[in-house]
Formats: structure tokens, C-alpha cells, sequence
């Protein structure tokens, strides 16, 4: 038999090249599944973030533009009721079961099953300071892929004092 060249490989060479790529290809993969995975829980976290701070901007803003006195809060049923001057109502409210706050009825936001509000929190903090009022507020919002997020404020409500 007349071989020309070692064009072949060995099987001892074959079995270093299995076992490098045994150990290189499950590190490699493990980075880009952890990179994956933290680059996904971020987006989820940044979402549910920015959904909590609208509706506390838009529950802020309310509160400001009708500041008076006849506003106030039901902690049991989890309701805050803004009271214009006009007798007009704005309600706002919050339902477990469809895991959004209503202002009148109406979802302050629509967004997808991925986003939900898992709690609302309204309650009056009684100051000694006479002629004020604190409202706590606290909206709890969880995305599919992210831990629990918890936006609270803290509003002080001006009383009009009766001078003697």
C-alpha cells in the first residue's frame, strides 16, 4: 500500500477538538443567554417604570389643578376623590381584577398583559401642622419578567384655615 500524505486526522486528534469545543461552546452560550435575559428584564423594568410614573404624574397633576378642600380619600376601597368646585368628581379608582387604576371609569392606560398594577395604595397622613394635609400615594407595578416596582409621593394638600 502506497499512502501519498497525512491528509486524514487522528482520533486522538478528534477527541481534543470535541473537548475543547465542550468547554468553550457552553461559556460562550452561557454569556449570550445571561446577556439576553438581563438586556430583556431592563426593557421589562424600564416599561413598567415609565407606566408608574405617568399615571402618578397624571394623579399629581390633578390634585394640583383642583386643590381644595372636599378632596379626599377612601383606603378601603382604595379611592381617591378629587372634588372640583363645580360639584364635578374626578374618581379615581383601582380594580384587582383587571389590575388597573380607573380615573371616572375609564383606564387612566391601556397597555398590554405585560404590565400590570398589582396594588394602589391612597391614605391621608394627618399632620400636626394645622393647615395642611398629607396624601400618600403609591402605585405598584410589576412586568412579566421584573420584581415587583414601587413609585410612592407624598402630596401635601393646602386646608383653607378660618381665621377667627
Amino acid at each position: 500500500m502506497n499512502i501519498k500524505g497525512n491528509k486524514g486526522i487522528t482520533l486522538t486528534e478528534l477527541m481534543m477538538t470535541i473537548a475543547l469545543l465542550g468547554i468553550i461552546i457552553p461559556s460562550v452560550s452561557l454569556v449570550l443567554y445571561i446577556g439576553y435575559k438581563s438586556y430583556y428584564v431592563e426593557k421589562d423594568t424600564m416599561q413598567a417604570q415609565q407606566h408608574a410614573k405617568e399615571i402618578m404624574d397624571m394623579i399629581v397633576t390633578d390634585l394640583r389643578r383642583y386643590d381644595n378642600i372636599n378632596t379626599y380619600i377612601n383606603e378601603i376601597e382604595k379611592k381617591l376623590v378629587i372634588k372640583e368646585e363645580e360639584n364635578e368628581e374626578l374618581i379615581y379608582t383601582y380594580s384587582k381584577e383587571s389590575k388597573n387604576i380607573y380615573r371616572n371609569n375609564e383606564p387612566i392606560i391601556e397597555y398590554g398583559k405585560e404590565i400590570k398594577i398589582t396594588n394602589f395604595k391612597v391614605e391621608e397622613i394627618d399632620s400636626e401642622d394645622f393647615d395642611n394635609n398629607l396624601f400618600s400615594i403609591g402605585i405598584f407595578v410589576k412586568a412579566e419578567r421584573t420584581e415587583e416596582i414601587k413609585l410612592e409621593t407624598l402630596y401635601r394638600r393646602r386646608v383653607k384655615v378660618l381665621s377667627e
